[in-house]
């Protein structure tokens, strides 16, 4: 089409050419019947058409006319119904771009920074790989991740938006930008956690509310209790069964709003590891200390109306429970909804927010809503070695992974909720954030799994009242100092470098 373009504006000229001739242009007469606007605008089109050509040249989406192949790591392909999708997902791609070969690389979450670390800094990490917005940014920090900067402000092939970044709801893009104002990873979906509630149960339990504070919460729990129901199955055999995590970060990112300004040194309005590690330094983060320790007592007041053995009942078991309507509640992801469907569940249930302390439950109290996920916590990136035709094919997959049709295969496939701005499938009505998201993920895996870890196993002493709520701070205080050595010696961070941190 360019090569015909070009031969279509040479006879234009030439024909311009013979015109003028046969017309006797050396006149004044007839150089000012030449000089008219429609001759001036015809030249004219004629040269934007050539810098159209070139426009489009520099512009031309990817479409590679030989094999290239590339690696792609993640850790969401954790089950044979997640290996489905994914295998979906890339089959979509690859109807896009069939000379693109896609080798998928499974993670083991557990043991996931550690390879990676080995991985970026071996120069030997896949073209694409899945990582944590923190890990991230450490890794971008040390040079070994790219800048995408030039990709989310341009048009993606694969949105209708001017930009990339347009296509991201405008809470995400904050996030991926919190630390340097740079763009070097991506994202297509976060996780949210929710209560699934027996509509039945709380009919007949007398419940026509949905709890909204922590206190009408528990109210809530008594009540299907006196009524003979198990209110709430808590899976708590071990760390990874989540539930008792979740619960603490729920009421802890309640309690520490007003520590946030305090350790917020770089005013991301986010506080990153290097910025927990510096609290607690300087005893501003401490667990024997209000307001931490406010949070542990509530738990144990909650544990009353949890399922009998929840410290032997695993996630599995718990949600069978719920499925089963062996419980009232149960705190789940959308998942939990497929697992549901599966599983031939036939009763009305809903989902709701996790409550709100109020004052009266603590006085470090912010009195509002906090959700369970609903942040960017898992993106995307591209290895700074990666170069050539590998470094394109991987640039292209990244924009297809940020896309409406990535996003909507996750959603109805693995039931992701995406983080565009804009809907792109309704099989996630109902679970849209409501609340705030995390600003200080202290008792996440992915700041250190040994003392998320410790952090359950001694709850399970607390709540099983093998232990006290003193031996419990201090246990759990002298874990959070270990883990503030560890990270210092991994990262080099110290007082005097100010723990890495980069003020803005």
């Amino acid at each position: 089409m360019k090569n015909y373009k070009k031969k279509l504006a040479g006879l234009v000229g030439i024909l311009l050419t013979a015109t003028m001739i046969l017309s006797g242009c050396g006149s004044k007469e007839n150089e000012d019947t030449l000089e008219t606007p429609e001759a001036v605008q015809t030249d004219a089109a004629v040269e934007a058409e050539s810098a159209a050509d070139n426009q489009s040249a520099e512009t031309d989406d990817f479409a590679p006319d030989h094999k290239i192949k590339i690696r792609f790591a993640t850790g969401t392909m954790d089950s044979d119904d997640n290996k489905a999708a994914w295998e979906e997902i890339l089959a979509a791609y690859n109807e896009i771009q069939p000379n693109v070969e896609i080798e998928p690389v499974p993670l083991d979450w557990a043991n996931q920074r550690t390879w990676l670390t080995m991985q970026l800094t071996g120069g030997t990490a896949p073209e694409v790989f899945q990582s944590k917005l923190s890990w991230a940014t450490d890794d971008y920090n040390k040079g070994l991740i790219r800048n995408i900067n030039d990709l989310m402000e341009a048009p993606n092939p694969y949105t209708d938006t001017p930009s990339w970044k347009e296509f991201y709801a405008p809470a995400v893009i904050s996030q991926m930008q919190a630390i340097s104002k740079d763009y070097y990873s991506t994202c297509n979906y976060m996780d949210i956690v929710k209560v699934f509630y027996n509509k039945d149960m709380f009919s007949k339990a007398g419940v026509s509310d949905i709890p909204e504070t922590w206190s009408e919460f528990l109210d809530v729990q008594k009540k299907l209790k006196e009524a003979g129901y198990a209110p709430f199955a808590v899976p708590n055999s071990k760390p990874a069964d989540n539930i008792y995590n979740w619960a603490e970060r729920l009421l802890t990112y309640q309690v520490v709003e007003g520590l946030l300004p305090e350790l917020d040194v770089n005013g991301s309005d986010s506080i990153e590891t290097s910025e927990i590690v510096r609290g607690i330094d300087l005893d501003i983060i401490n667990i024997e200390k209000a307001p931490f320790s406010d949070v542990f007592p509530l738990l144990k007041e909650w544990s009353q109306y949890w399922a009998e053995g929840y410290n032997a009942i695993d996630y599995t078991t718990a949600e069978q429970m719920f499925i089963r309507q062996d419980a009232a509640m149960m705190l789940g992801m959308p998942g939990t909804s497929k697992n549901m469907t599966d599983m031939g569940a036939d009763f009305a249930y809903g989902v709701f927010t996790f409550p709100y302390l109020t004052k009266e439950d603590t006085p470090y109290a912010c009195e509002a809503v906090y959700e369970m996920g609903a942040a960017v916590t898992e993106v995307y990136c591209i290895p700074s070695n990666v170069e050539g035709e590998e470094l394109e094919a991987a640039e292209d997959f990244l924009r297809f992974l940020g896309s409406p049709k990535a996003m909507e295969l996750m959603a109805e496939l693995m039931y992701k909720m995406p983080t565009s701005a804009e809907p792109v499938t309704d099989s996630l009505d109902g679970w849209a954030p409501e609340g705030r998201t995390v600003k200080m993920n202290l008792y996440g895996p992915a700041v250190d799994q040994t003392f998320f870890e410790d952090s359950v196993l001694f709850g399970q002493l607390y709540i099983g009242d093998d232990i006290s709520l003193e031996e419990y701070l201090k246990e759990l205080q002298n874990s959070l100092k270990d883990m503030a050595e560890r990270l210092k010696e991994t990262n080099g961070w110290s007082e005097e470098n100010n723990y890495g941190i980069v003020e803005q």
